[in-house]
């Protein structure tokens, strides 16, 4: 995982790989700081590059999205592979994440 930033407002990470039950706890510190990033107006997840990720990547990243939401910071979600994008919309959370 990467995180990033374009210019001082927005927050980019970065993640590859898999995302599980191994892994989720390495993102899911990514994601908090990211969101705690000092003068960060917004998030953005890069998940370009996850060639699987299960129920608690998902989990992470409404977590994240929450603790996001609760300090006035835009949170969303982008580039999910294909198959990782029919999961989002069929657990029903791609709306939430902003795809």
């Amino acid at each position: 995982m990467r995180i990033s930033s374009e210019g001082t407002e927005t927050v980019v990470l970065a993640v590859s790989g898999e995302v599980d039950l191994g892994t989720a706890p390495g993102l899911e510190e990514a994601v908090t700081e990211a969101v705690s990033t000092a003068g960060a107006q917004a998030v953005r997840i890069d998940l370009a590059a996850v060639s699987f990720m299960d129920s608690t990547g998902l989990r992470v990243l409404l977590s994240g999205r929450q603790a996001a939401e609760q300090r006035g910071i835009a949170f969303t979600v982008a580039n999910p592979q294909a198959h990782l994008l029919k999961v989002m919309r069929v657990t029903g959370i791609d709306g939430l994440l902003g795809l």
